[in-house]
């Protein structure tokens, strides 16, 4: 068992998330502490509204989690919340080719949700000019 767990920007690429969170709190040692953070639901939300303006109705490329989804988890998993916040993070890209570039460089290639297609050739030039 650990004192200490930590986990940045990956916990929301595992699903579910409960279920994640109560294998990692059987790793804590009672009274052991678990620091993370996560990407939420509203994610790139201008990238998706971007994609919807390219492609009418096309779903999300990602579900990722909502505070209530985090914090029931944690609940679920017996994990006690002492400190909770979200923080909005504004990245400003020159164009949509480069936010996507930059998030791949970084890694953040995630993975589809359910019923989710990648963009086709055709969709992410149209996405990107």
């Amino acid at each position: 068992t650990y004192d200490c767990l930590v986990s940045a920007s990956s916990l929301q690429w595992m699903p579910p998330l409960g279920r994640t969170l109560a294998h990692l709190a059987g790793l804590l040692r009672p009274g052991g502490h678990f620091a993370f953070a996560v990407m939420l639901d509203e994610t790139l939300r201008e990238l998706h509204a971007a994609e919807v303006a390219v492609v009418s109705g096309i779903a999300k490329a990602a579900t990722l989690p909502s505070t209530t989804e985090v914090h029931a988890g944690l609940a679920a998993a017996g994990l006690a919340c002492t400190e909770s916040f979200v923080d909005d993070h504004v990245v400003h890209a020159p164009s949509a080719a480069a936010l996507l570039r930059d998030l791949h460089d970084v890694g953040a290639t995630g993975s589809l949700a359910p019923g989710r297609r990648h963009l086709t050739r055709r969709q992410m030039r149209l996405l990107c000019d």
